[in-house]
């Protein structure tokens, strides 16, 4: 029993001892000013660009764009509306085509004015293609934006007279052209305005243009009704002409090759020959029908987009407000 105690006691003895090394290593360890013999094995905390691994470095980072304005029609936009008559003195129906994020732009633009044949009405030039040709070579950036005009011009006037007051020339002149100003982002000079008819529409553009040269620059006639034309000779454009009070800049005239208009379309041709008068004559294949002119619509097209030249940024307004529709 006293060899057993003995050990008991040594055994009490050596764990004691140990006890009180692990204590002394432990304060070694833990006092300040001390530093251990060895680096801790412990893992070290991650550094800051450890943590960010899966970021891309701030240099590598895309520069974000800035955010863009929507555009609310890529093609362009029909709006069927009316104005205020000047002659009639009741609303006007007219369709307007609406370039491309026209809405957001806030740019001016050049405009075209397209006068319907007889007994047609607003949606002649609409029905043979006219604004979806447009909307499409604008959103493709072959042609500039323009608005596009394509008024209902009544019987009334646009058959029962022949020009001066109380004619469908006062209401294009007192009337449409002016409204067109006032509600919408035109540029109202004549250099920017366009003005196209087909057969008797076509008259009235002759006829409009030369006495009011100072409202339009570029004109175009398809088919001109001239040998149905009875008009007085203070209005009839073959006059007009020979008048010399001024004609737009460029005058384009197309007929069709078996068109009953054709004779009449060549002979004021020759007058404006003989007068020194700039102007083009292209006959196409066709009658005085729709087919005719609708082959002829892009040429009609490239035409004023040619008058109105190549440069987009000194052709478009500066932005403004878009006017209170009335």
């Amino acid at each position: 029993m006293q060899a057993v105690g003995n050990v008991h006691m040594k055994l009490s003895v050596r764990i004691l001892l140990g006890c009180i090394l692990l204590a002394a290593c432990t304060n070694a360890t833990a006092s300040p000013g001390t530093q251990p013999s060895k680096p801790p094995t412990a893992t070290p905390v991650p550094s800051a660009t450890s943590r960010l691994t899966n970021t891309p470095l701030p240099t590598h980072t895309p520069t974000p764009k800035p955010t863009e304005i929507p555009c609310e029609h890529p093609t362009g936009l029909m709006v069927a509306t009316t104005y205020p008559g000047d002659v009639v003195r009741e609303p006007i129906d007219v369709r307007i085509f609406l370039p491309p994020c026209y809405e957001s732009s806030g740019i001016n633009y050049p405009t075209l004015y397209l006068l319907h044949g007889k007994p047609y009405d607003e949606s002649h030039w609409d029905d043979l293609g006219a604004d979806e040709l447009a909307g499409e070579a604008m959103q493709n950036g072959d042609w500039p934006p323009f608005i596009i005009v394509m008024p209902f011009a009544p019987d009334i006037l646009f058959s029962g007279t022949d020009g001066g007051s109380w004619s469908y020339e006062e209401e294009v002149v007192e009337g449409l052209v002016p409204w067109v100003d006032q509600n919408y982002r035109t540029i109202a000079d004549p250099q920017w305005r366009g003005f196209a008819g087909i057969s008797r529409g076509g008259v009235w553009v002759l006829e409009i243009a030369l006495l009011h040269p100072d409202l339009f620059d570029s004109i175009a006639a398809l088919s001109p009704a001239l040998a149905m034309n009875m008009a007085r000779p203070h209005y009839d454009p073959f006059e007009l002409a020979f008048r010399g009070t001024g004609v737009p800049q460029r005058i384009l005239l197309i007929a069709g090759e078996t068109d009953w208009a054709r004779g009449e379309t060549e002979r004021f041709s020759q007058t404006l020959d003989s007068l020194r008068i700039p102007h083009e004559l292209i006959i196409v294949p066709g009658d005085h029908q729709d087919e005719t002119w609708q082959q002829a619509m892009e040429e009609v097209l490239t035409f004023f987009v040619d008058a109105w030249g190549g440069d987009i940024q000194s052709m478009l307004g500066t932005p403004t407000p878009m006017p209170t529709m009335n």
